[in-house]
This record gives structure tokens, C-alpha cells and sequence, in this order.
């Protein structure tokens, strides 16, 4: 690609004040479920409301937040940004969810939708909506473009480097972004000079290989969890996910601080793009990941248990885990601390279709076949 997901993500960096923003993420069932669009949208909105308003306190409903968060932005001069990434990788049974919780904000006529994917996707999507909107293919940098985005920020290049700079980037967003970032912690084109040197023909691939070089044995397991598991994670809950010492972890971080930084006591890719690659070779260890995760919740006190740790059982096929855990205690719990109507809809799928596809009580099947049905209405 021409790194149209780091375009987004830095669209949603620019108007950090004003953008919610959702990136449907290759591989990552759990970030792919309407449930957790939802949570992370409403979330988003909320601290918007919150923030925007005198009023404080959280908003639990879903139409009053509807409601604040288009009187603000009606009263403000600026947009309300709804920056979406990855459509074509919504999941079939998450598309109607998606839709009805966006088409509240298409009526505000101060809210506006950069959405990625095909005209197709977008019209299969929103069936409903007029043609109103455009459509931009994204191209690759230039080298005077490149020059342009330099001199923004105040690096001045020669002729020879400005060369060296695009033949490494490729004028791919994702990339110009990572040696972007190097130039301005490091100051000088030796980092890149020696790259264009060794003729290196794919940034992600050398810095990779970089990675699988450290003497960490742990390090591509703690990588996997990063890239994969769609989740925002503490120094402390990574090491008892991977089972390593905070010690090893630190050194981890510390050797490869040019890719992974902390901020606020959560480890982040400093480069989307180059998380994403990352998922990408790594998703051999997509299962093990899964089974991680799974121990994680059953062994420990984390939030949003409920809502992931079904699809973890849907999609590492444990069916029977899943009909037990699926109790009336844990779905009432979850119905009064989400508040979500449509996540309670999925999960009830989720139990419902356990049963028919595995050997269950009778009393299990009934339970979630009257579950379903009421949830329907």
C-alpha cells in the first residue's frame, strides 16, 4: 500500500481535539467486533462531550451522548472528524452495527467521514445515503513533495540526500513517517546515509531483521502480543502475559527503543505501518497469542473481560469454555456496565451458536435460543 493507514492515523494525531478515530486491524478478531467499534467509539465521544460541556460526569447513554455531542459541535466552528480505517475488513456480522451507530452523526451537518476502502465498500455499507461524498486515490510522495514536507519540518536536504530519502521511503507514507521521525530525534543523515550505502531496498524488512538479531529470546513473542492482540497494554500486564521479568522486558524496550516508546504506562508501536508489518510476519503466532490472552483473562482481574474473552473462545473454537462462561450472572453484569444493547446481541450469537455446533446440555440450548430471541426484540 501507499500507507494510507498512517495518513489516517495522522489525520486523527492533527485533530486530536475534535476526531474519534477506528482502525479495523488485519488479523485482530477482537478490534474487528462490533462490540468493541462501539465501546471505542462511544468512548472517544465521550471524553469529547465531557470535555466540550460543563457537565463532568460520564455519559452511560448511548442517544444522550448522540444528543451532547451534536449540540457541541453544532456550536463550534470547527468539524466533529469521524476518521475510519480498514472497511473492507468489517466483519459481515458487524456491518449493521457499524452502520446504525454512525448513521446518528451523517445528520449533523458540522460532522464529517474520512472513511478508507473502495466507492463500493462505502456504498455497500451505507445503502441509505445519498452519493454525496468523494472519493481521492492516495498516491506516493514525490520528490518535491518530499522536499516540501522536509523543509515543514525544518530539515534542509542537499540534492543527494533528498535522492537517498525517497529511494529508501519509496514516497510510502508509513515509511517517509519512520525516517521522518529518526531525522528529527537524531539530527543528521548518517542513519540514512548508511541505509542508502548498504543499498537497502526494504526499510521495514532491515529493521526487522534487526529485531530477530537481539540476543532477547523473548522478544518475538512480546512483538507478536504487541502487534496482535489489538490491545493497549502496561509494562506490567505484557510481562504476565509473556510470562518474562519486568527486568528482560525493560531491556527489550530499551534495545529497541527507536520502534516501541511508553507513554502514560502503555507500550505503543511508534509507527503503525511498521506495526502492521510486524502482524504481518509474525501471524504464525496468532494462536499462540489467542491462548495467551484467554490465560490472561481466565487467571487475572481485567477489564473489558466479557467482551473479549468470547470472541477469544469463538475463535480459538472452544465452544464448551464459551457455553459455561456465557452464564446469567455474567451477561446481566455486562449488560449493566456496558449498556450496549448490540454487544449483548453478539455475545448472545456467540453462545447460541456454540451449542448448535457442539455436544451441550439441552438446558444450554434453551437458555441461549431464549437469550437470543429476547435480545433480538
Amino acid at each position: 500500500g501507499v500507507g494510507i493507514t498512517t495518513l489516517i492515523a495522522l489525520f486523527a494525531q492533527r485533530h486530536a481535539e475534535s476526531c474519534v478515530s477506528y482502525f479495523f486491524d488485519n488479523g485482530m478478531t477482537m478490534l474487528n467486533s462490533h462490540s468493541d467499534f462501539e465501546k471505542s467509539m462511544l468512548d472517544q465521544l465521550s471524553f469529547y462531550a465531557r470535555k466540550g460541556d460543563s457537565v463532568q460526569e460520564k455519559i452511560d447513554s448511548a442517544n444522550a451522548l448522540v444528543y451532547r455531542t451534536m449540540r457541541l459541535a453544532r456550536s463550534h466552528k470547527g468539524f466533529l472528524y469521524f476518521a475510519i480505517d480498514g472497511l473492507e475488513r468489517i466483519p459481515l456480522e458487524s456491518i449493521d452495527g457499524f452502520r446504525k451507530l454512525l448513521v446518528q452523526w451523517m445528520n449533523c451537518e458540522n460532522a464529517r467521514f474520512l472513511f478508507s476502502g473502495s466507492r463500493d465498500t462505502i456504498a455497500s455499507i451505507f445503502t441509505d445515503i445519498e452519493d454525496v461524498y468523494q472519493t481521492n486515490q492516495l498516491l506516493s510522495f514525490d520528490k518535491m513533495e518530499l522536499k516540501d514536507l522536509l523543509f515543514q519540518s525544518s530539515i534542509a536536504v542537499t540534492d543527494d540526500q533528498l535522492e537517498m530519502f525517497h529511494h529508501l521511503t519509496g514516497g510510502i507514507a508509513s515509511r517517509v513517517q519512520m525516517l521522518l521521525d529518526h531525522l528529527k530525534e537524531d539530527g543528521d543523515f548518517t542513519y540514512i546515509e548508511e541505509l542508502y550505502k548498504y543499498n537497502v531496498n526494504d526499510l521495514y524488512e532491515y529493521v526487522w531483521e534487526n529485531v530477530n538479531q537481539t540476543e532477547y529470546p523473548s522478544s518475538n513473542i512480546v512483538f507478536a502480543v504487541l502487534s496482535l492482540s489489538g490491545l493497549l497494554l502496561k509494562e506490567d500486564l505484557l510481562c504476565n502475559i509473556v510470562g518474562i521479568s519486568k527486568t528482560e522486558l525493560e531491556n527489550i524496550l530499551e534495545t529497541h527503543k527507536e520502534i516501541l516508546e511508553v507513554r502514560d504506562g502503555i507500550i505503543y508501536f511508534r509507527n503503525k505501518g511498521f506495526k502492521n508489518y510486524v502482524g504481518k510476519k509474525l501471524k504464525s503466532l496468532n494462536g499462540e497469542v489467542d491462548l495467551l490472552l484467554i490465560n490472561m483473562y481466565e487467571t487475572q482481574d481485567v477489564d473489558d473481560t466479557f467482551s473479549y474473552l468470547p470472541s477469544l473462545y469463538k475463535k480459538t473454537n472452544k465452544k464448551s469454555e464459551l457455553v459455561k462462561y456465557l452464564t446469567s450472572d455474567n451477561v446481566q453484569h455486562f449488560l449493566e456496565k456496558e449498556r450496549s444493547q448490540a454487544a449483548l446481541n453478539e455475545q448472545c450469537e456467540y453462545g447460541y451458536a456454540a451449542c448448535l455446533n457442539t455436544e451441550t446440555q439441552a438446558s444450554d440450548y434453551i437458555r441461549f435460543a431464549i437469550n437470543r430471541s429476547a435480545s433480538r426484540e
